[in-house]
C-alpha cells in the first residue's frame, strides 16, 4: 500500500518503481519484501537516486568527472521549460566524455555493467547498437538531484552548445549557404569566446560533427573576408604613393 501511494505521488514514477522493486527483491527477507527495506532504499523516488549516486561514488574522481560530462551532454537545457533528453551517436557521446579508454569505461558503467554482487548495476543510459546513446528515462531529469545539480551548474555551457547546434541545423536545412554563416561577434560566441579555458575545451568536445563543420566554414569565410580587406587597404596605400 505504501509503495502504491508513493508511486501515485511521484512524477514519472514507472522507471523509479521498476528499480525499487528490483532492489527490494535483492534485499528481501526470505520471500518477503519488507517496509524496512523499502524505507532504507529511499522509497520510490529515492531508490534510483541512491543507486545512481552509489555508482558514481564507486568511480575514481576522474571517472566521476567524465560521467558528469557524459550525462550532461545528453541533456537539452530548458529555458523557462523542463530540461529534456538529447540523443547522441555513440562516437559523439564518447567524445563528450573525453574520447579515450576512460570514456569507454564510463559509458559501459553508466549503461549497466555488472556490480560487485554480479548483478547488473543501475542503468542510467541506454545504448542502441553503435549508433544511439541517451538517458534511460526522462524521469532522471526530475528525480535524480545529482544530475539536476550538474545541469544547473553547466547551464551556460549547455545553452551555448544548443545555440550552436540550432544555428548549424538551420544553416544545413537552408542548403549550407556561405551567406548563412556567422561572422564577427556571433562567430566568436559560437566558438566559445568568454568561456573559461577548461569550459571552452569541453564546449568544443560537445559540438557535433555538423557544429564543427559549421564553425570551420564560418572561420574560413571570415579569414577570407579579412584577407580581402587587408588586400584592399594595401592596394589603396600603393595608389597613394
Amino acid at each position: 500500500e505504501r509503495l502504491v501511494t508513493d508511486a501515485t505521488q511521484t512524477e514519472g514514477a514507472l522507471p523509479f518503481l521498476g528499480h525499487v522493486l528490483r532492489e527490494l527483491w535483492l534485499y528481501r527477507s526470505g520471500r518477503r519484501l519488507t517496509l524496512a527495506s523499502y524505507e532504507r532504499l529511499g522509497g520510490v523516488s529515492g531508490a534510483l537516486s541512491r543507486s545512481a549516486d552509489a555508482l558514481l561514488a564507486g568511480m575514481t574522481p576522474e571517472g566521476r568527472l567524465r560521467a558528469r560530462w557524459l550525462l550532461t551532454s545528453l541533456v537539452r537545457s530548458g529555458r523557462g521549460v523542463m530540461n529534456t533528453r538529447r540523443t547522441l551517436r555513440r562516437a559523439e557521446a564518447l567524445q563528450a566524455a573525453g574520447g579515450d579508454a576512460l570514456a569507454e569505461s564510463v559509458l559501459l558503467q553508466l549503461s549497466g555493467g555488472r556490480d560487485a554482487r554480479g548483478q547488473v548495476a543501475v542503468r542510467l543510459l541506454q545504448v542502441s547498437g553503435e549508433e544511439r546513446v541517451d538517458l534511460i528515462h526522462e524521469a532522471l531529469l526530475l528525480g535524480w538531484q545529482t544530475l539536476r545539480g550538474y545541469v544547473d551548474s553547466d547551464r551556460k555551457l549547455l545553452e551555448r552548445r544548443d545555440d550552436l547546434e540550432a544555428a548549424a541545423q538551420a544553416w544545413q536545412a537552408a542548403g549550407a549557404p556561405s551567406g548563412g554563416l556567422p561572422l564577427g561577434d556571433l562567430l566568436r560566441y559560437h566558438e566559445g569566446t568568454g568561456l573559461r579555458e577548461e569550459e571552452r575545451q569541453r564546449y568544443q568536445g560537445l559540438a557535433s560533427p555538423l557544429g564543427r563543420r559549421f564553425l570551420a566554414e564560418a572561420h574560413e569565410r571570415e579569414e577570407g573576408r579579412e584577407a580581402e580587406a587587408r588586400l584592399r587597404v594595401a592596394q589603396a596605400l600603393r595608389r597613394q604613393r
